[in-house]
C-alpha cells in the first residue's frame, strides 16, 4: 500500500486518515504515501497515519511516508509510520511536518513506530518539523517497542521553528518500551531548536543544535524544561552546537545565555563540560566562540570570542573583486589592442584624407578566454571584453596625433574556490557584466634614428554589475547567501615606448605602461539579512615587455611579444555590519606572454584582422584570444 496521496481541506467529522495500509502475514509495505491535512479540516478525535503495515508477518515496512499538517483541529495523534508484527519491522525515514494554524490539544507526535515484534525493530532516520500550531503534545522522532532482540531508535531528527507546546510535552529523540540486549535510542538523534520552548522533559539527543534569535539578549533562556538527560545511561556524551538565527545579535564578548534551564527538576550532563566549545555563526558573516558549561541544573553559553568577522564570509568580497577584474580586462583591451588598432584605422583612413588631417577611421577589437586569479585562493573567471568606436589622425610639427572615442562591453561568469583548515570548502560564482565608453589618445612624435617615440593615455567610465551566489555559504536557517551589486568604475592608463626598426624586415616596440581603475565601492543586503559593505576598490599596475612584429611582404605580418606586470593594489576591502572581513587581493606580479599575426587589407577587402593569443602565469594565469578589426571606407 504505497505511492497514495491523501489531501483533506474544509471538511469536518473525519475520525482517523490513513495514507496507505497494509495488512497480512507476508511482506508487508505501506511507503512512500502522503498524507496533507489543512483549509479548516476539524477531525473527531481519530489519529492521522502516513503509513501503516500490519499483521502477523515476517517483514513490515512503514518508511518513507510524509504527513503534513495546518489549518487543522480535533486530532488525536499523528505517526509518520507504523510498523506492527512479530517479525523484523522498520519505520524509518518518515516525515511529520506541523505548520500554522494547527490546534493539537495535546496530540502526540511520533516519526517512527514499532510495535510488538520479537525479532528487530527498527525506528531511525525519522524527521519532525515543529513550524507553527498550538497545543503540541509529546514528540518522539522513533519509538521502537517490545523487540527480544534488538532496538534501533535512533538518528533521528525533531527541530522546533514555531509553535506552542501543551503542558507535560516530552520531546525525545528515540523511546523503547522494552529492553532487550541491543539497544541504541541515542546515536545521531538531533535536536534543532530555533525559538523559545517550555516542557516537562528532554531527552535521548545526541546532537542538540541551539540557534539563538537575532535579538536574544544576555541572560535570556531559549528551553526550560523540568528534567533534561544529555547523556545515554552514562555511556554517550550530548554535542552541544550553538548558532545565532539572523543577520546580528547584541551579544558581546563575556555575555551568557542559558540553553537550558532544568533547575525544576534536574539536568543530566556530567560530560558536558567547557570542554564541549561551539562557534555560533550571525547570518553567514559574523562568528562568536562560545564555551559551553553546566551550573546550578542549567547548560550554560558564553561568548569567549566574537562578535567578529567569519572567514568563511570571505568569498563574497571575491563575488565583487570579479567585477573589478573584468573591468580590468576592458582596460587592457582599451590600453593594448583597442589604441593600436585606433592608430591603424587613423591612419588608414589618410589615404582617403587631406595632407594633414584624416578620419574617421574606424576600429574593433575583442577579447575572450579563461584566466585563475589567485587571491589568498583563486577565481576562475571565463569572459569576453569588445571594444569599437572611431578615430582620427592628424600631423603636427611634433608628430601625429591620434584620438579616439570608443563604447565598450564585458560580460563573464566566475567561481571563488576557498578552503579552510577547520571546515568544509567552499564554491561559490556568478555573472559579472559591465558597460561603458572613454576616449584615447596617442602622440607618434617624428621619427629619429630609425625609429618612433610615442606617448598615449586613455581615460574609461562605465557601470558594473556582480550577482553572486553560494549553496555551501548558508545561515542557521539553511537559507543560501547571495547578493547582486551594481556600481559606477572609471580609470585612466599611459604609457610611453618606442617603436625601433631593425632592418627592412622587422619592428621592436618596447614600453612602458600603467593601469588605474577603480570600481565604487556598493552596500548590499544579502538574501540572508546581513548587510555587507564593499569599500571602493581600486587597481594599480605598472606593465613593462616588447613586440617583436616581422613584415614579410606577404600581406601577414606575425608577432611575438613578452611583458612583466605587477599590481600594487587590487585588494578588495569590506565590512559585514560594521566588523572588516577578509579582503581577497589580486596584488602581485604576472608574466605575459603573446603571439599573433596581423593581415594587411587587399584591394577586394578593406579590413586589416589582427588575430593573437595570450598565455599568463603568476598571480594571473590563463589564456586569451584577441581578435581586432579595423575597416577602410
Amino acid at each position: 500500500a504505497s505511492e497514495n496521496t491523501v489531501s483533506i481541506g474544509g471538511v469536518s467529522g473525519i475520525g482517523s486518515i490513513t495514507g496507505g495500509h497494509a495488512d497480512g502475514t507476508g511482506i508487508l509495505s505501506a511507503s512512500s504515501n502522503t498524507v496533507t491535512v489543512g483549509n479548516g479540516a476539524r477531525l473527531s478525535g481519530g489519529e492521522i497515519v502516513g503509513g501503516y503495515a500490519t499483521g502477523t508477518s515476517h517483514e513490515a515496512t512503514a518508511s518513507e511516508n510524509t504527513v503534513s499538517i495546518g489549518g487543522v483541529s480535533g486530532i488525536g495523534s499523528i505517526t509518520g509510520g507504523h510498523a506492527d508484527g512479530t517479525g523484523i519491522l522498520s519505520a524509518s525515514s518518515n516525515t511529520v511536518t506541523v505548520g500554522k494554524g494547527a490546534q493539537l490539544n495535546g496530540a502526540n507526535i511520533v516519526g517512527g513506530y514499532v510495535t510488538n515484534t520479537v525479532l528487530e525493530a527498527t525506528a531511525s532516520k525519522n524527521i519532525v518539523i515543529i513550524s507553527g500550531g498550538t497545543g503540541i503534545g509529546s514528540i518522539t522522532g522513533g519509538h521502537a517497542s517490545r523487540s527480544s532482540l534488538t532496538n534501533a531508535a535512533n538518528n533521528n531528527t525533531v527541530t522546533i521553528t514555531g509553535g506552542t507546546f501543551a503542558p507535560g510535552a516530552a520531546v525525545l529523540g528515540g523511546k523503547v518500551d522494552f529492553e532487550p540486549h541491543l539497544k541504541d535510542v541515542f546515536t545521531g538523534n538531533t535536536f534543532n531548536l530555533h525559538v523559545p520552548a517550555t516542557l516537562r522533559e528532554l531527552g535521548k539527543f545526541q546532537i542538540l543544535n541551539f540557534f539563538l534569535p537575532s535579538d536574544m539578549a544576555a541572560g535570556r533562556t531559549m528551553l526550560t524544561v523540568d528534567t533534561a538527560d544529555l547523556t545515554d545511561r552514562g555511556s554517550g556524551m550530548a554535542k552541544v552546537n550553538v548558532g545565532i538565527e539572523g543577520s546580528s545579535s547584541p551579544l558581546m564578548m563575556g555575555d551568557e545565555v542559558i540553553l537550558i534551564d532544568a533547575s525544576a527538576g534536574g539536568l543530566t550532563a556530567d560530560q558536558v563540560t567547557a570542554s564541549a566549545d561551539g562557534t555560533g555563526m550571525a547570518g553567514v558573516t559574523l562568528q562568536y566562540e562560545f564555551g559551553i558549561r553546566v551550573e546550578s541544573d542549567r547548560l550554560i553559553a558564553k561568548v569567549t570570542v566574537g562578535p567578529s568577522a567569519s572567514t568563511r564570509a570571505k568569498p563574497l568580497s571575491e563575488g565583487f573583486l570579479a567585477g573589478l577584474a573584468l573591468v580590468g580586462q576592458g582596460a587592457d583591451l582599451a590600453g593594448g589592442q583597442g589604441t593600436a588598432e585606433a592608430v591603424a584605422a587613423a591612419e588608414r583612413a589618410g589615404r582617403r584624407g587631406t595632407v594633414d588631417r584624416t578620419g574617421p577611421g574606424v576600429f574593433a577589437a575583442i577579447r575572450g578566454g579563461k584566466i585563475r586569479y589567485d587571491t589568498g585562493s583563486h577565481v576562475d573567471l571565463e569572459s569576453f571584453s569588445v571594444m569599437a568606436g572611431l578615430s582620427w589622425g592628424a600631423d603636427f610639427a611634433p608628430g601625429r596625433l591620434t584620438l579616439g572615442v570608443f563604447a565598450e562591453y564585458g560580460n563573464g561568469s566566475y567561481d571563488t574556490y576557498n578552503s579552510f583548515s577547520d571546515s568544509a570548502a567552499m564554491h561559490g560564482g556568478g555573472d559579472v557584466t559591465h558597460a561603458g565608453g572613454g576616449i584615447l589618445g596617442r602622440m607618434d612624435f617624428s621619427e629619429w634614428r630609425s625609429g618612433t617615440f610615442y606617448a598615449e593615455a586613455g581615460f574609461r567610465a562605465g557601470h558594473a554589475r556582480t550577482e553572486f551566489s553560494s549553496g555551501d555559504l548558508r545561515d542557521a536557517s539553511g537559507r543560501a547567501a547571495s547578493y547582486d551589486s551594481s556600481s559606477p568604475y572609471f580609470g585612466m592608463h599611459a604609457g610611453f615606448g618606442r617603436a625601433q626598426r631593425l632592418g627592412d624586415s622587422a619592428m621592436l616596440d618596447v614600453f612602458a605602461k600603467c593601469f588605474w581603475t577603480r570600481q565604487e565601492g556598493d552596500e548590499v543586503r544579502l538574501s540572508t539579512g546581513d548587510l555587507v559593505r564593499f569599500e571602493d576598490a581600486d587597481s594599480r599596475r605598472l606593465r613593462l615587455g616588447g613586440r617583436l612584429t616581422l613584415a614579410l611582404g606577404i600581406a601577414a605580418s606575425p608577432y611575438i611579444g613578452a611583458a612583466w606586470e605587477r599590481e600594487f593594489d587590487g585588494d578588495a576591502r569590506a565590512s559585514a555590519n560594521g566588523y572588516p572581513m577578509e579582503a581577497p587581493s589580486l596584488r602581485g606580479g604576472t608574466g605575459i606572454g603573446e603571439i599573433g599575426v596581423a593581415f594587411d587589407p587587399s584591394e577586394s577587402l578593406p579590413v586589416s584582422r589582427d588575430i593573437g593569443v595570450q598565455g599568463y602565469t603568476g598571480k594571473r594565469e590563463g589564456v586569451t584570444g584577441t581578435f581586432a578589426l579595423k575597416i577602410e571606407f
